[in-house]
């Protein structure tokens, strides 16, 4: 039950990530860890771009990073993962309503071979998820495509650190309004999307190892090339503009009394509707510093 939260985290960079764009105003450097100057120049706080499905190896923070960390006064995440309520209510958030089965969404012939891919080939019995939303199924693809055996998310160090500092964490939603995001996309189009991934397996392997390797080098600015863009989908709004601007209005009053560390998906930085240009555009100062990862 523990990878529930994370399944529906990972969606949302790795597996369902739109088309992002970029222009001249929200220009990128290479870097993943921008430093936020409240309007009066008080507060120092830091911005830092994550990613859901990292292999467990590859999860190191940066000294810079973990430096921010130490010193901040509190952590915002997408979600606050320690809490109970979460655990209590993923699977009635993970599960596609009206009582929708994934049958529902297939012809027989594209049923049996989903059904057949997830049995040979990920060893799971999908008879289990007929419910699940199609878009949450694709993350459990992942392993199938990574170069590891166990893969977690940056957050799960973010977290372990804070704890031992003992440095609160906020959420900045819910699970309930995360997995809203889901029900906003048809669930037709998300079942569409998880069975071309399943048919062009290595395609799906060889794009996301190109976006998991920009992340590793910390470049930002790669992630915005135009071979690492996915492909654009009406759903944008609801994947990340709509939960960007949702986000600046509640970090801003933290952003002008406070020193504080934001750590969300990398997807949600850049753009001109990213949380860099927002946080610009009500008055802050950003700029990217030094987060060399040094192995």
């Amino acid at each position: 039950m523990k990878t529930i939260p994370c399944i529906l985290l990972a969606c949302l960079v790795a597996a369902c990530s739109p088309k992002i764009t970029s222009s001249p105003e929200t220009a990128t450097s290479k870097s993943l860890l921008w430093e936020i100057t409240s309007n009066d120049g008080l507060h120092k706080s830091y911005l830092f771009g994550t990613f859901h499905l990292l292999c467990k190896e590859d999860i190191i923070l940066s000294d810079s990073l973990k430096h921010h960390i130490k010193n901040t006064h509190s952590i915002f995440l997408e979600m606050d993962l320690e809490d109970p309520a979460i655990m209590f209510n993923a699977m009635k958030f993970i599960m596609m309503r009206d009582g929708k089965e994934l049958k529902d969404l297939y012809s027989a012939d594209d049923y049996k071979k989903i059904n057949l891919f997830f049995k040979d080939s990920l060893n799971i019995n999908i008879t289990s998820l007929v419910r699940m939303k199609p878009a949450l199924l694709e993350v459990l693809i992942y392993p199938k495509i990574m170069d590891c055996k166990t893969s977690e998310g940056m957050e799960t160090a973010i977290m372990a650190l804070a704890k031992s500092q003992n440095i609160p964490i906020h959420g900045l939603e819910t699970m309930a309004e995360q997995s809203a995001v889901f029900d906003s996309i048809p669930y037709q189009i998300q079942a569409t999307d998880l069975l071309e991934k399943i048919d062009s397996l290595d395609k799906f392997k060889i794009e996301f190892r190109k976006v998991y390797q920009a992340y590793m080098e910390n470049d930002l600015d790669a992630l915005l090339s135009d071979d690492l863009k996915t492909k654009n989908i009406p759903y944008e709004d609801f994947l990340l503009n709509n939960r960007n601007k949702k986000w600046a209005a509640t970090l801003v009053p933290a952003l002008e009394n406070d020193n504080i560390l934001i750590a969300v998906g990398a997807g949600h930085l850049p753009g001109e509707e990213g949380l860099i240009s927002l946080l610009r555009k009500n008055g802050f100062a950003l700029r990217p510093v030094q987060n060399t990862i040094k192995k």
